[in-house]
């Protein structure tokens, strides 16, 4: 599977690939972000007084997770369910591809070579992590009020996993761009 994504990865990870897919991504967070659509996280906020999502969360317990799904009331629980069914099962893969295709060119340029192919596939763990998040939060949502504390427990620490593969996928990609900005410099200075 891994020999598979990157074969993949290796035919699409060019300088136009890499604009399109970061207009798209940047675009689409951008309107689930900050556009008050019937379904998006601004709509969410209006409901609940600015209570906000799980997802935009580092960490949260379980106990949490029931108070703010409490204070988002029913239609916050609706229009987050279907904001989760819609909009954010297609976003994980678009931020995943998105930053998987920028590393994998940079690593090209800097490297030369398919040796570092494992560290442009940590964006996809971080959409995995997203993807079992969603799931796990819809359940919550689904079977509202039941509390189910397991699952939002499991919720809390999913979301810290995202979030941390999500920084080591943009600190991946800066390091890698600060080595190609260090080895130009010095390769001009013995010029």
């Amino acid at each position: 599977m891994i020999h598979f994504i990157n074969s993949v990865l290796n035919k699409i990870s060019n300088g136009k690939t890499v604009i399109v897919l970061l207009t798209v991504t940047l675009s689409f967070m951008a309107m689930i972000n900050l556009v008050n659509l019937p379904v998006s996280v601004q709509r969410i906020d209006q409901i609940s007084n600015g209570a906000g999502i799980l997802d935009m969360k580092f960490y949260f317990t379980n106990n949490e997770a029931y108070q703010l799904l409490d204070t988002i009331q029913p239609d916050g629980r609706r229009i987050y369910l279907h904001f989760l069914l819609f909009f954010d099962m297609i976003f994980p893969f678009l931020y995943s591809l998105s930053l998987a295709v920028v590393s994998k060119v940079i690593y090209h340029k800097v490297f030369q070579s398919n040796s570092h192919e494992l560290w442009t596939l940590i964006p996809f763990v971080a959409g995995i992590f997203d993807y079992m998040e969603n799931l796990t939060i819809m359940t919550l949502l689904k079977y509202y009020p039941r509390h189910l504390d397991f699952l939002a427990s499991l919720a809390g620490y999913l979301t810290a996993g995202k979030w941390i593969f999500s920084v080591v996928s943009l600190l991946n990609i800066l390091l890698a761009l600060l080595y190609m900005a260090w080895r130009y410099k010095v390769r001009n200075l013995f010029n």
